[in-house]
């Protein structure tokens, strides 16, 4: 069904809660003793039907006998209206399954910067197959198809934490079939060895095709070969393309176990080489202070005209306080630079170690001998705290160098969020404060209210107020009923924007068989009917903790040397989030789960 804009603060905040989790309260019982303690609460399935167009939805879990989430389809059946009398359209089936034991934050930090495989994510644990199925009418007996006309499927298989291993990718298209595999191989430092792709062409094409890459590294984990082969049919034309090989060579100069200098040379077939090179400055901690790449992009001599040297500095206790990078290439071959950029990034720390200020300057240069510019921009950023660690506000501004003299004399725009809780860590009110102006001017100021209200501790309002200098043009007001038992039985949404006003209720039945019914309706007379069934574990009762991952701060990292051939940057697991947080009804979750999925 269709959702009212209304829903716009909890939708982002549930977007990002069924990303982190919902954890469980103490305060769960149920008929039956229920032990899965994350959403969905042990719920068999979910059934969804629209009144307006027939359509539904069909969804089941699956659990292991910890009651975590190990499978889970979703069928969505769609009928066309055939002059009043309903037949089905079409039909697609998602299905997934999963390891609990990885964790999502695992699957990011181990996972992505080797494969950069999508949808690997999950709230479950990480995924181990998914499997998408279209169904669609025979166009000669009018009848829906039992064999799907399209189908995908992945399989992902990872070590213990999360560092995947292979991925076959199996596409179905009529009777056509296209497999694509992908394996890695990892030394005992979990560093990439080897990986594989091997793409298995339909049988019209008769065809295969193979890439192979295989890296070694030195006694101090650098790499020094690394060695790529491809054959085969890439394009699945039926034709083998010619054979080539890739091989990158990496000449590490160390002083003790300091790397120095390492000298590149890639050589793809037998006569195209390039040569690149890194070389490093240490201070007397053994920290990097400097990083220049040299290579050759304009010309055909052996003199480099393209380098980048970032330059970096540390506190008393080891924290990056700013990384320069200065870009500069002659592209003319008279050895004269042409082109010069310079970004600067600085951070700023409080006594305890956390990051008050942190900024992205970005300089270009119209004349780089004269240094005469050409652009300036600075992006600023600072936070503020509660005293027991919370986020208290960050804001944002764009600073304006109108006459690019180099110094700042203004502002572009500027952004400000505050963030209040109450004693027990809840959160309360969120407001967002957005400024504009023109050549330094403010031109008008937008506000944004959310004010959250708690009874007996559970989240029973939201109120959002909009104004634009000072002048409400926007309310939104959501409520929360709960019934004798502490149940969730009444959402109801009420929305002005203007001349706009929308309204929206779901009822809540407690079926004396372990079923739950929902009842949406809106002023738009569509109806959805949504059963939650409960048999085997019994209705969830009680309250969660929707803990909302909404603002993370990126702390720098340490420079990583061997960032030139990892090809994307690490994890950055020393990031800090900080989560907002409110005590829900239980029920309240199944709700904002097919907001998402809208």
């Amino acid at each position: 069904m269709k959702y009212i804009r209304a829903r716009d603060f909890l939708v982002i905040l549930i977007l990002t809660a069924l990303t982190m989790g919902l954890s469980a309260c103490s305060d769960s019982s149920s008929n039956h003793e229920v032990t899965a303690l994350a959403y969905p609460y042990g719920a068999d399935g979910i059934s969804t039907t629209h009144s307006d167009t027939n359509d539904t939805v069909n969804e089941s879990f699956g659990y292991n006998e910890a009651m975590q989430v190990v499978a889970y389809t979703k069928e969505n059946t769609y009928y066309d209206d055939n002059d009043g009398d309903p037949v089905i359209d079409q039909r697609y089936v998602q299905s997934y399954t999963y390891d609990p034991s990885i964790t999502a934050s695992s699957i990011q930090t181990n996972l992505m910067p080797v494969a950069q495989v999508a949808l690997t994510n999950s709230i479950f644990g990480a995924i181990t197959s998914d499997i998408y199925s279209y169904y669609e009418i025979d166009a000669d007996t009018g009848v829906l198809e039992t064999t799907p006309s399209d189908q995908t499927e992945n399989y992902y298989s990872y070590t213990a934490s999360g560092v995947l291993l292979e991925r076959t990718e199996v596409v179905h298209n009529g009777d056509e079939i296209t497999s694509r595999t992908y394996t890695y191989t990892y030394n005992n430092d979990e560093k990439l060895t080897r990986n594989s792709y091997t793409l298995i062409n339909p049988a019209s094409a008769g065809t295969t095709f193979s890439g192979i890459t295989t890296n070694e590294y030195d006694s101090h984990g650098n790499l020094i070969l690394s060695t790529y082969t491809r054959e085969g049919d890439s394009d699945g034309d039926g034709t083998d393309e010619a054979a080539e090989e890739h091989i990158t060579s990496y000449e590490n100069s160390y002083t003790g176990d300091l790397l120095m200098q390492t000298i590149v040379t890639e050589n793809v077939g037998e006569s195209n080489e390039h040569t690149y090179q890194f070389n490093y400055t240490y201070n007397t901690q053994e920290q990097l202070t400097s990083k220049t790449e040299s290579w050759n992009n304009y010309s055909d001599d052996d003199e480099y005209d393209t380098f980048r040297t970032n330059t970096y500095t540390y506190d008393s206790a080891g924290r990056l306080l700013t990384d320069s990078e200065e870009f500069s290439y002659d592209s003319s071959g008279n050895h004269v630079i042409n082109y010069l950029r310079h970004l600067n990034d600085v951070w700023e720390y409080n006594e305890q170690g956390v990051m008050t200020a942190s900024s992205e300057e970005e300089i270009y240069y119209l004349d780089p001998v004269e240094k005469i510019m050409s652009g300036h921009n600075k992006d600023s950023y600072s936070y503020q705290y509660t005293e027991n660690g919370n986020i208290a506000m960050n804001s944002y501004s764009n600073l304006l160098d109108s006459n690019l003299d180099g110094d700042f004399e203004g502002i572009n725009s500027g952004r400000t969020h505050e963030y209040y809780y109450n004693t027990d860590g809840y959160l309360v009110s969120l407001i967002e404060t957005t400024v504009y102006y023109d050549d330094g001017v403010i031109t008008n100021t937008d506000t944004s209210t959310k004010t959250l209200t708690y009874t007996d501790g559970i989240l029973t309002q939201i109120e959002t107020v909009r104004s634009e200098d000072g002048s409400p043009n926007y309310n939104s007001n959501t409520n929360l009923t709960l019934n004798d038992d502490g149940q969730l039985s009444l959402y109801e949404n009420n929305v002005v924007d203007g001349d706009y006003t929308a309204t929206e209720t779901i009822t809540l039945t407690y079926n004396d068989d372990q079923t739950v019914t929902l009842l949406s309706e809106n002023d738009e007379d569509s109806q959805q009917t949504k059963i939650v069934d409960f048999t085997t574990e019994g209705m969830p009762t009680g309250t969660t903790d929707l803990i909302i991952d909404t603002f993370v701060i990126r702390y720098p990292n340490s420079p990583e040397l061997d960032s030139y051939y990892n090809g994307v940057s690490s994890a950055d697991s020393n990031d800090k989030s900080y989560p907002l947080t409110f005590k829900i009804p239980k029920m309240f979750s199944f709700i904002y789960t097919e907001m998402m999925d809208d």
